[in-house]
């Protein structure tokens, strides 16, 4: 995928109804890309201030947005909101909260912070 998203400038996903947590946007901010989202589903929580976030169904908006002239410093924010959240060393961690302390731990409710 690297090398694929390489010849990337701004990825998008822009789906009108929510989603889970949608792995190419996940993705496409570890290879150090910025990404435009549509509001719905995870895309807020994943993308974070990394990219863009913009209403479903608003092609103008979507078209205003995708020149993203601070492309490179959202890049870096995108990878590193990438690694700081959603790494597996993360996912391992949470995983092991549940086990020990039960779905209802404090540390694994919902937050825009991460899983």
């Amino acid at each position: 995928m690297p090398r694929v998203l390489g010849a990337v400038d701004v990825p998008v996903s822009s789906p009108a109804y929510g989603v889970g947590f949608s792995n190419a946007i996940a993705e496409a901010m570890a290879t150090g890309l910025p990404v435009v989202a549509t509001d719905v589903g995870d895309a807020r929580r994943i993308v974070g201030d990394a990219g863009r976030i913009v209403p479903p169904r608003d092609p103008a908006a979507l078209a205003d947005i995708m020149a993203l002239s601070d492309r490179a410093p959202l890049g870096l924010a995108a990878r590193r909101r990438v690694v700081d959240l959603f790494a597996l060393e993360r996912a391992i961690e949470k995983f092991d909260i549940l086990h020990r302390r039960g779905p209802d731990a404090p540390a694994l409710q919902a937050t825009t912070e991460g899983p």
